[in-house]
């Protein structure tokens, strides 16, 4: 209950209120910011991907246009194992009737389609399920090659950049509450002065000030402003008091 009511006076706080507002939208805009270059980070990728899946294409193609399956075949082989990026190259040659003659994919029924595009989708490679980019190409003899890229890294990106950005957010959210209460707190302050002084003014203690500390700001200006106009009332005060008692004075004298 204690906890309810000290977020509720809080909130009553329009300091409190303003600068959680602003903090959130801070928030929230550099949440846009960092989507904005996830966006842009995942579709470079992907198109670099789909720039080295091309090449990779055009370049067994050659070789099986000047040597045939079986250059094509030993083409596939010497680039599984030269073990550069080899982990993450996807073949796969199969003959008319789908049978396996290359490659460390496992054949499925989906690389039978015409589409001629780079697509994802959920392979077997090695015996490993994984995600690929992948192209389908169908050769001049009726073979089909299948070349792509292992995909699950941008799946570890995007988790680690998840994880981030939750933490990320998460702390910004926390110092945003802790700037707004330490905000509320030092207005608090400021302003309790003022509200002081001109509760003990109202109860008629007319020469009660306002401190007003050395500096130029916002506060200490005001507080000089109320200060000299608090003087210029007790002046008036003490003129009208004045001229009271000599209109009173006037009366009672014969």
């Amino acid at each position: 209950r204690r906890m309810i009511h000290f977020f509720k006076r809080q909130w009553n706080s329009i300091s409190f209120r303003l600068t959680l507002n602003y903090g959130l939208l801070a928030i929230f805009t550099t949440s846009i910011l960092i989507v904005f270059i996830y966006v842009q980070f995942i579709g470079a990728l992907r198109t670099e991907y789909t720039r080295q899946i091309t090449a990779t294409g055009q370049r067994l193609i050659a070789a099986f246009e000047d040597g045939g399956s079986d250059a094509l075949i030993s083409a596939i082989a010497l680039t599984l194992s030269d073990r550069i990026d080899s982990d993450r190259e996807i073949y796969l040659l199969l003959d008319k009737d789908g049978r396996k003659l290359a490659g460390n994919l496992a054949s499925s029924p989906q690389f039978n389609s015409t589409n001629t595009e780079v697509f994802d989708a959920e392979v077997i490679q090695n015996g490993i399920p994984t995600r690929g980019y992948l192209k389908i190409q169908t050769l001049a003899d009726g073979k089909i090659l299948v070349v792509g890229q292992d995909s699950s890294e941008i799946g570890d990106i995007t988790s680690l950049i998840g994880r981030a950005t939750a933490a990320a957010i998460l702390l910004a959210v926390l110092m945003v509450l802790l700037g707004t209460y330490i905000f509320r707190r030092e207005l608090a302050y400021r302003v309790s002065h003022i509200r002081r002084t001109t509760q003990q003014i109202g109860a008629g203690k007319l020469s009660k000030r306002i401190s007003a500390p050395t500096g130029d700001d916002e506060f200490t200006l005001l507080n000089r402003d109320i200060n000299t106009m608090l003087d210029r009332i007790e002046l008036l005060m003490k003129s009208a008091r004045h001229i009271s008692d000599t209109i009173a004075h006037n009366l009672r004298t014969p």
